[in-house]
């Protein structure tokens, strides 16, 4: 059985692999999102993160896409490998969400978000994320940050009917972000335990000015755009008076100068 399964995923990954495993080779400026502060550069690479999801769900080739990951999990024996794989999966998730929503597919957008959540549970109750792998949690956290700016990012713009299940994602990304970074250095389980619900509560009432930051940034970063494309618009439009202007000037010019030639050929033409 297991035979005919990687035999199945090779050829799956003649039709995938050249989108999926752009995922895993994505380059980030050297941003650093452990400090509170959201910046311009923190949302461009929050963004560049989940730049490029591969096959949408409205491919008629994303079933294999699916079929591809549920056997690359399936064929996942190290836990840590495996945690590393969901990972990959939420970031999947979620770039998917990230594009469906600028598709106007809000019903998508739920589906590819509430399964992002799902990815994040699942990376959080793995065994692959325990300790002694602390480059892997650095990583985990920093993925999660991003993508709470992300999910901020979304939020602005599917309906109110879908904000829901976007608030929920947020939320769910926080306390999950938490657990992670604390039970990963965390030895007495009581002590986690108080740490971990002090810290989620700052983190989620920190959801709302994230939420807010975001969306102050990305109207200036509009305004911005708007006041560019006003400046070349009323630019363009000086070019065309001038022009229009030159060439009037021009046409009178030679007017004037054709009927000068004329004036004074007449004489000779009555002679």
């Amino acid at each position: 059985m297991r035979t005919y399964l990687i035999v199945a995923l090779a050829v799956l990954g003649i039709f995938v692999t050249p989108v999926f495993a752009q995922l895993g080779s994505q380059a980030f400026p050297d941003v650093n999102f452990s400090n509170e502060n959201i910046t311009d550069a923190k949302i461009t690479v929050a963004e560049t993160a989940f730049s490029n999801p591969g096959l949408l769900p409205d491919s008629p080739l994303y079933f294999f896409k699916r079929v591809k990951e549920n056997a690359q999990l399936f064929l996942t024996f190290n836990e840590e490998q495996k945690a590393k794989l969901h990972l990959e999966l939420a970031k999947t998730r979620l770039s998917e969400a990230r594009a469906l929503v600028e598709k106007n597919k809000t019903r998508e957008v739920e589906t590819a978000v509430n399964e992002f959540s799902d990815e994040v549970d699942k990376l959080e109750a793995s065994q692959g994320i325990g300790r002694n792998v602390s480059a892997f949690v650095k990583d985990t956290n920093e993925t999660l940050e991003k993508s709470r700016i992300v999910l901020a990012l979304v939020l602005q713009k599917v309906p109110d009917q879908a904000k829901p299940a976007i608030e929920r994602a947020l939320n769910n990304t926080v306390e999950k972000k938490v657990r992670i970074e604390i039970n990963s250095n965390e030895t007495d389980s009581e002590k986690a335990k108080i740490r971990i619900e002090e810290k989620t509560k700052r983190e989620l009432e920190k959801n709302n000015e994230i939420k807010d930051t975001v969306r102050k940034i990305k109207e200036r970063s509009e305004s911005e755009k708007q006041n560019i494309t006003r400046s070349e618009t009323t630019r363009t439009s000086e070019i065309i008076e001038k022009t229009k202007s030159e060439t009037e000037r021009t046409v009178r010019e030679i007017s004037t100068q054709t009927a000068n030639r004329i004036g004074k050929s007449l004489p000779s033409i009555e002679k």
